[in-house]
């Protein structure tokens, strides 16, 4: 499935999203305890800008019940994250998935080591859960995780999963006029890009059986 991106105002405008939807937690607000030792924290409302959005989709021929835990399970992220991010996750496990669990990682991006922290802002097995950085490269990084059943004439053919991010990279110094454009678009975006196409191979390296063959599922889903 090719990735998608939205077009964007030439003046990023301010504006809140409104509940349901998480936002983006104050850093300040977030304990830097273990989840299982403290109170779950579900991030509150913030004003963010227009942020940009990827957002992906696969069908795979598993049901709910053999995708969901496969993802809500955070060691398996470094299974599905490319080789060459050096990813890790610090925080110890096993680390109980739900609202308000803080997971900490730590990669390294074009070379530079980053600490990357994120709280599970929303927890709904086994259809969708979200996390959302609240330390790390993102002024604002918000993945939401969704996977429904797909029937084709009457008949289950697999699950579909997908991603959807709402992200802001760092802000570039104002005075330099549309270099954070061309920053993004040259390089944090090409980036993004790869990391989540490396993401999807190796979905249906790990989740499609052998025994299935790619045409069980419908190509016009995928």
């Amino acid at each position: 499935m090719p990735l998608r991106s939205n077009p964007r105002d030439a003046a990023p405008r301010e504006y809140t999203l409104e509940s349901p939807q998480p936002h983006l937690p104050n850093p300040r607000e977030m304990p830097p305890s273990h989840p299982s030792t403290s109170t779950p924290v579900v991030p509150g409302p913030r004003t963010v800008r227009n942020p940009y959005i990827l957002e992906t989709q696969i069908t795979l021929p598993r049901t709910l019940d053999e995708v969901f835990p496969f993802f809500a399970d955070p060691a398996n992220l470094e299974a599905i994250t490319p080789p060459w991010l050096n990813f890790q996750i610090l925080t110890p496990r096993p680390i109980p998935m739900r609202p308000g669990a803080i997971i900490e990682y730590k990669i390294r991006l074009r070379g530079v080591p980053i600490r990357w922290r994120t709280v599970i802002a929303a927890y709904e097995p086994p259809r969708m859960f979200i996390d959302m950085q609240i330390k790390g490269p993102y002024w604002l990084w918000e993945h939401t995780h969704t996977f429904e059943p797909v029937h084709q004439a009457g008949r289950f053919v697999g699950t579909r999963i997908g991603d959807r991010v709402r992200y802001l990279p760092m802000d570039i110094p104002r005075w330099v006029p549309g270099l954070g454009g061309l920053v993004h678009r040259l390089m944090v975006r090409p980036d993004l890009e790869k990391i989540f196409a490396f993401r999807q191979q190796r979905m249906r390296e790990l989740l499609a059986p052998e025994t299935i063959s790619a045409s069980a599922v419908n190509p016009a889903l995928a």
